[in-house]
């Protein structure tokens, strides 16, 4: 809010409307300081990082306020102009080559709103935004090239400062490429276990993300993932396949299991909660969501020793009841480790408890088939939301060909139920915290620590909201929302 306010004082501060090419020369100069500031704060190796307690996931939030900040600035920019020639018809001034720089540099803008779909389509988002930085950057320099005007220094620091975090970025690539190799396998509903071993790899925590690239796989990219652990055989990862380069990677891991790649990656990023201030944490995840707080918990259950008096609720929510084997061995860790202070409960959304279906040697698929003894079976009005009738042949077919890490004990799906008790139906998340939090007095601290859909994340913010009351305990959220 402060920073709003300071821009909307510099806007309107000693500027008068009666000669409207006075706004409009502000909103410009504004807009030009506010792009050398947010490309600042918006890369990687920012030196504030080592200034300050602020990591790059933490002043990204402020790198896209800013970003908007300019967007503004520049349309209101154009107005003022359009307004002023447009009253004296002179249109034609817009053709000239400074104007239509401008113009061009305006429209570099405007591509740098598909930040709003990032979470949609990484790839996209990713080659849009830098052809948007660059356009912006460049035409706005040669828009008002006059030395004089400062407006082509403060765009050649902005493009030095972008070019230098590129290069440390490429060099980190390179030299972690030189040993280090990444496993490939495939795991059932479209999901890829991928081992990234390297001694650079050694000090990544649990629940940070590193930009991974397989050149072999995609040559020009490198995309963010989750770290879920840290062992001797190296970085671990959990990822949904969707579009474009995840979809390649499990392409890939189907074809060839279980083989090594030559991969790199630079990173560790993000802004993880020092869980050792709280008297209570509850960590919820949903669907490939969970490499975030499995990577939390995996460090607190490592570092609390056995006379811990932490409290730990752990809720995890999938569509379906095959995705819990992504993280076997991890649900296994914390089965171990349950206790009356650490509980947790396992949600399947979109599949009833059927009986297993034999259809041929080895399968270990429930029956989901619609018959008349299988629905007898559900429990009167049963709170599910959707019912997933029959599974198709790919699905089984990518079951069966899943390849196995050879430290996990390949949990088999019809036996999950008896291993972790599941509750077929939808994850209540305003119950279950306010659940958790009501016996906490007003001395203690709680976190809420989630990762998973949009919907469930305001769902999280809401609930923590509610639980804010002066007789009750001090409670924080921390909702991963993966600002790359």
């Amino acid at each position: 809010m402060g920073y709003l306010l300071v821009n909307t004082l510099l806007c309107v501060t000693n500027v008068t409307m009666a000669k409207l090419s006075n706004p409009a020369a502000r909103f410009g100069w504004m807009a030009a300081a506010n792009i050398a500031l947010a490309v600042f704060l918006g890369i990687r190796n920012t030196p504030l990082a080592s200034l300050t307690k602020h990591t790059y996931n933490d002043l990204n939030v402020l790198h896209r306020v800013i970003g908007y900040t300019v967007i503004a600035q520049v349309i209101l920019h154009t107005i003022f102009y359009i307004m002023r020639f447009g009253a004296k018809n002179r249109w034609d001034i817009f053709i000239n080559r400074p104007n239509l720089e401008g113009i061009f540099s305006g429209v570099g803008t405007l591509i740098l709103l598909s930040g709003l779909l990032r979470h949609r389509g990484y790839e996209t988002f990713l080659i849009s935004h830098i052809l948007g930085a660059v356009a912006t950057i460049l035409f706005a320099g040669l828009h008002r090239p006059a030395w004089r005007q400062k407006i082509p220094i403060i765009m050649i620091a902005a493009a030095i400062m972008w070019l230098l975090d590129r290069l440390i970025r490429v060099g980190s690539l390179l030299r972690n490429l030189h040993e280090s190799k990444a496993t490939l396998y495939s795991l059932p509903n479209g999901g890829i276990r991928l081992v990234l071993n390297g001694k650079h790899a050694k000090g990544t925590v649990p629940g940070t993300y590193v930009f991974v690239w397989i050149p072999s796989i995609g040559l020009t990219q490198t995309h963010p993932f989750t770290v879920v652990g840290n062992t001797k055989l190296g970085l671990e990862m959990v990822i949904k396949a969707h579009r474009g380069f995840t979809q390649d990677i499990y392409k890939y891991a189907v074809s060839n299991p279980g083989s090594a790649v030559k991969a790199s990656f630079e990173g560790p990023y993000g802004s993880l909660p020092s869980l050792e201030h709280y008297d209570r944490i509850i960590f919820i995840a949903g669907g490939s969501g969970a490499a975030f707080t499995f990577g939390l918990v995996n460090t607190l259950l490592e570092t609390s020793g056995p006379g811990s008096s932490q409290l730990v609720t752990f809720l995890w929510s999938v569509r379906n009841k095959e995705n819990l084997t992504w993280f076997s061995r991890h649900l296994d860790n914390l089965s171990s480790h349950l206790s009356t202070r650490v509980s947790m409960t396992l949600y399947v959304t979109e599949e009833f408890n059927f009986p297993p279906y034999q259809d041929f040697p080895g399968n270990t698929t429930p029956d989901l088939g619609a018959t008349e003894a299988s629905f007898s079976q559900i429990p009167q009005g049963a709170a599910v939301e959707s019912l997933r009738l029959a599974p198709t042949a790919s699905r089984l077919t990518q079951h069966t060909l899943c390849s196995r890490l050879p430290w996990d004990d390949a949990s088999n799906v019809a036996e999950l139920d008896i291993k972790y008790g599941i509750n077929y139906e939808r994850l209540r998340v305003r119950e279950a915290i306010l659940g958790a939090i009501q016996h906490m007095g007003t001395n203690q601290r709680v976190l809420v620590a989630a990762c998973g859909p949009e919907s469930m994340m305001q769902d999280v913010r809401a609930a923590t909201g509610d639980c804010i009351r002066s007789n009750g305990p001090s409670v924080d959220v921390h909702c991963e929302n993966f600002n790359w």
